[in-house]
């Protein structure tokens, strides 16, 4: 399913499934990274990619200067909806530049990075997603692990959102972990895909480093907690762009 990101990003059905990743994760995450990084109304934040917007939304309560893009049409004008024109939102595709040397902070969340199919796309959205970093800033990085993942996985999964039945399916081939979801509506089946990249924490690192980026923490959830590479569901990574 080429391109899968497109229909599933701009399906209502994705918002739907992920209901319980609302404002209130969002707004909790936010106050404990806004503490650690010490953000305040004199910086300029971007969420990339943003999607509906909520983190964006959250991180106005620092005071800060906002910026979000995102792929999708449907996200950036439901994004826009929400902000009253207090945050700028645009469409906008990872893997071009944005605004070079130009952020104090850059929020890539939710694993929102492997999609790509080639090395070369993902390496592309990597160094557009550095070079938005000014010298100095900080990169906050956010995706699942893989160790915890493998390990918790549930190949089949049944899941209701009020009469709508998700179907889901996942697997792994070789280094991706792939979501088959098949939604029934009670009129219509619809069927979508999610596939992104295994990275562990080293590859992460590397990825990044030839864009000077240096890695200085990793946590291993949204309370920022300790690391623990069997037990934590996430890693979150915290680079610093080096002058």
């Amino acid at each position: 399913m080429k391109d899968w990101y497109k229909g599933w990003f701009d399906s209502p059905y994705y918002d739907l499934l992920y209901y319980d990743r609302d404002e209130n994760e969002a707004r909790e995450f936010v106050a404990v990274m806004a503490h650690l990084l010490k953000i305040d109304r004199s910086h300029k934040i971007l969420d990339i990619p943003c999607g509906n917007g909520r983190h964006c939304q959250a991180l106005l309560e620092t005071g800060a200067e906002i910026t979000g893009i995102d792929l999708s049409f449907r996200n950036i004008n439901q994004a826009k909806s929400q902000s009253f024109n207090s945050i700028d939102y645009y469409i906008h595709d990872m893997r071009n530049p944005f605004r070079i040397n130009y952020f104090d902070f850059v929020f890539n969340l939710f694993t929102s990075f492997g999609y790509f199919d080639s090395i070369k796309e993902n390496i592309k959205a990597a160094k557009n997603i550095s070079l938005n970093v000014k010298n100095g800033g900080i990169l906050v990085f956010d995706y699942f692990n893989v160790d915890h993942s493998v390990y918790q996985l549930k190949p089949e999964e049944i899941l209701y959102r009020g009469n709508i039945q998700f179907t889901i399916l996942r697997k792994r081939y070789g280094n991706s972990m792939h979501k088959d979801i098949q939604v029934n509506d009670g009129k219509n089946e619809y069927k979508f895909q999610e596939r992104v990249k295994i990275y562990s924490v080293q590859e992460i690192q590397q990825i990044f480093h030839p864009f000077n980026l240096e890695l200085q923490n990793v946590f291993g959830n949204y309370s920022l907690g300790k690391f623990e590479q069997l037990e934590s569901e996430r890693m979150i990574c915290i680079f610093k762009k080096q002058l």
